[in-house]
């Protein structure tokens, strides 16, 4: 059975609605569900690797992160939107407690995907970071991932705007649970030149994190995209109305051009 609760009393129960994240979050569930999507938070993540299931061929098999055998514990949750029984999108977020280390030794060292890489990494895998910013983003850290989202919803069905919508989401309620100082992701190259990081609201894009010899059995070149939780609070202070997502334009003027280093 899955474990989950609707996402608007997971934050009108735990977090202030004055407070600017909340806010939005709160704004943002209400307005998908006018419009006839239901929303749902859990920490179980068996079940979102059940759901994973279900959808092979659709989508890649879970991320080690967020798979619960190579992965069981530490801090993380999923969101999932769905329209009747159809799931819309699911997002998953996961906290790396990083006082004495940095994203750059958690990739190369395979910690940021899993809980013990020496007993369940590949002996061929690898990872190499290069991103320059890479090495100063410690302490308190989130990941968004684990993202999918239907066909029909991606390409105009319903809501506009949605895969910007349940990544910020995500990232919102992580920054309510845990306050991190830094979120990020790591995207495929390829989804990165066709404009993807921004509109999951990243404006700080820096290459590269080349992850081979993994399960999947294909070498990853992805971006590190990255943001502090200043620049979070800024991004959804103006973002009330979820029409705003989709105006929004690709490089954030509060912050200059997007950096792609």
């Amino acid at each position: 059975m899955i474990t989950r609760e609707p996402l608007a009393r997971t934050v009108a129960h735990h977090y202030d609605a004055r407070d600017t994240v909340a806010c939005f979050l709160l704004s943002a569930v209400r307005q998908l569900e006018a419009a006839g999507l239901t929303l749902f938070y859990s920490e179980d993540l068996d079940a979102y690797d059940a759901i994973n299931r279900t959808l092979r061929g659709r989508w890649f098999a879970t991320m080690p992160m967020f798979d619960p055998d190579l992965y069981p514990n530490g801090k993380s949750f999923w969101i999932g939107a769905f329209s009747g029984n159809e799931l819309v999108f699911i997002v998953a977020e996961r906290l790396y407690l990083w006082p004495d280390t940095d994203l750059k030794h958690a990739c190369e060292s395979m910690e940021l995907y899993y809980e013990e890489p020496e007993a369940k990494a590949l002996s061929t895998e690898a990872c190499q970071c290069t991103a320059p910013s890479a090495p100063t983003i410690s302490g308190r850290v989130t990941l968004t991932g684990g993202f999918w989202i239907d066909h029909n919803w991606r390409h105009g069905k319903g809501v506009r705007g949605l895969a910007g919508i349940g990544t910020r989401l995500s990232r919102a309620l992580g920054l309510l649970k845990w306050q991190p100082h830094y979120n990020f992701a790591v995207i495929d190259r390829p989804l990165v030149d066709k404009g993807t990081a921004e509109r999951y609201g990243y404006y700080r894009v820096e290459h590269s994190v080349l992850w081979t010899g993994n399960y999947y059995g294909i070498d990853y070149e992805m971006a590190l995209c990255w943001t502090d939780t200043a620049e979070i609070v800024r991004d959804f202070a103006g973002l009330m109305c979820l029409e705003d997502i989709v105006r929004l334009p690709r490089a954030n003027p509060s912050l200059g051009l997007v950096s792609r280093s």
